[in-house]
């Protein structure tokens, strides 16, 4: 039996971080999700509150729990859950409604663990279109991660060093990164993050190869917690996006905003937790 001392909840996930930190940074979001149908009023509630809009649809399965234990300064466990298995109906249900309230010059983020039932080629066919029109920015994992990095025309891929790996079949290196995209035409980009290490990233050009990007995160005195540094990261390329797209051109600009806020991140974020 192990004393709590403190402990908070908050709706959460890859895709809900996200919009968290671009209302912290002053940019209007709204998070969709497919949320257990005992916790959609709680999500909405606490996501209008915040200033951030909530597309939230129901499935008959109980949310995902993520549970981080926090002992000392320094150590964290995560604990994370299945998904619970959305049936079709659902899916279409949200894949409906945000299909239809993309508009040009939006930037689209899908970020998380992809939901059981929910296949990599559903997923192509709801954001292929919308890339044709905007930004559309993955950070996604699981099985069906895969075969949606297949799949997927005109998206960018983000995630850490085995994310990426683990979806391309690749490696770390930049001139891993680089081959790999001049393989895929039909994609724009690949960022790999890498903690406290350099991210890298290969940007297609206008001439059809990649350009390579390297970028090191500033060195932080203290980390508070890692809880979401990704989620800011993935942030900051979006609202770096929404000003002037994202290209070989503006890619430098977005990386050191991403950057910046992943550190923020690191520096304040479990602050949240340690202090409810």
């Amino acid at each position: 039996h192990l004393q709590v001392t403190r402990a908070a909840a908050t709706p959460a996930g890859k895709g809900v971080n996200v919009s968290r930190f671009l209302h912290t940074a002053g940019f209007a979001s709204t998070a969709w999700a497919l949320v257990g149908r005992r916790e959609v009023p709680w999500f909405r509630e606490v996501l209008v509150a915040a200033g951030i809009g909530a597309g939230i649809f129901p499935v008959k399965g109980f949310t995902r729990q993520n549970v981080t234990i926090i002992c000392g300064e320094d150590a964290e466990t995560h604990l994370r859950e299945p998904s619970p298995d959305v049936a079709p109906e659902e899916w279409l249900a949200l894949a409906g409604a945000f299909a239809s309230r993309v508009a040009a010059g939006d930037v689209v983020v899908a970020a998380g663990s992809i939901p059981k039932g929910v296949t990599a080629a559903m997923l192509a066919e709801l954001v292929n279109p919308l890339a044709l029109k905007t930004v559309v920015i993955a950070d996604v994992n699981g099985p069906a991660a895969a075969g949606f990095f297949e799949r997927a025309r005109g998206v960018w891929f983000k995630g850490n060093r085995d994310e990426i790996a683990a979806i391309t079949g690749g490696g770390f290196r930049t001139p891993d990164l680089a081959a790999l995209l001049n393989e895929r035409l039909h994609l724009p980009g690949l960022i790999a993050t890498g903690g406290h290490e350099a991210v890298f990233a290969a940007v297609r050009s206008k001439k059809g190869k990649a350009v390579l990007f390297e970028e090191h995160p500033p060195k932080m005195p203290r980390v508070v917690s890692t809880v979401g540094a990704g989620d800011a990261f993935t942030a900051g390329i979006a609202a770096e996006a929404s000003f002037s797209g994202l290209n070989e051109t503006t890619f430098p600009a977005a990386l050191k905003r991403a950057l910046a806020l992943a550190s923020a991140a690191l520096a304040s974020f479990g602050d949240r937790y340690r202090s409810a």
